[in-house]
């Protein structure tokens, strides 16, 4: 006699067989939510980090800008002066290793104040017509307007060109 082939334990495979990939696919489906979670954490974090670097190196340029501002040899003979110090004519040097003063110490004369060295204004702005290359605010040659003098006397007597531009990087000479 032959026994008859139970079809209800290949249905009991069939349905474990289906919940474990039901399964599989749940866990799959939230792997990936996760990760693209993780990401659009990351691009967030990101630009928030870029915009952090942006207000950075606006700063670091502003302050870069005030400390050029500040070692001008105009800035630094008015902060000396505000000081109390003035120019020396003749150097005196100080050797460190004895301490000995090498040159002649005597006080110089407090000479006349200087009036034509003003501190340069707090914020940089560009005068300049990008155009031209010219200042908007000083006339043209042509039509013989300006708002600053452009000669100047020396002491032979004669007139020569002055500049109204601020020189950057070299040192004033104040003669009393």
């Amino acid at each position: 006699m032959t026994t008859p082939v139970a079809r209800r334990p290949k249905r009991a495979r069939t349905g474990v067989f289906a919940a474990f990939v039901l399964m599989i696919l749940t866990v799959g489906l939230l792997a990936m939510l996760w990760i693209n979670t993780s990401l659009a954490q990351g691009a967030f974090a990101l630009t928030d980090l870029q915009q952090q670097r942006a207000q950075l190196l606006e700063t670091e340029q502003q302050l870069a800008e005030q400390l050029a501002r500040a070692e001008s040899p105009a800035q630094v003979e008015i902060a000396a002066r505000e000081l109390g110090m003035v120019p020396q004519e003749i150097p005196v040097f100080v050797r460190l290793s004895d301490g000995q003063i090498i040159g002649d110490p005597t006080p110089q004369p407090e000479p006349a104040p200087v009036t034509d060295i003003a501190p340069l204004p707090a914020e940089s702005t560009s005068d300049m017509d990008s155009a031209t290359g010219t200042d908007p605010t000083q006339g043209t040659a042509d039509s013989g307007e300006s708002s600053a003098p452009d000669s100047g006397t020396t002491e032979s007597g004669t007139t020569e060109p002055v500049s109204t531009e601020p020189v950057a990087d070299v040192p004033v000479e104040v003669t009393p």
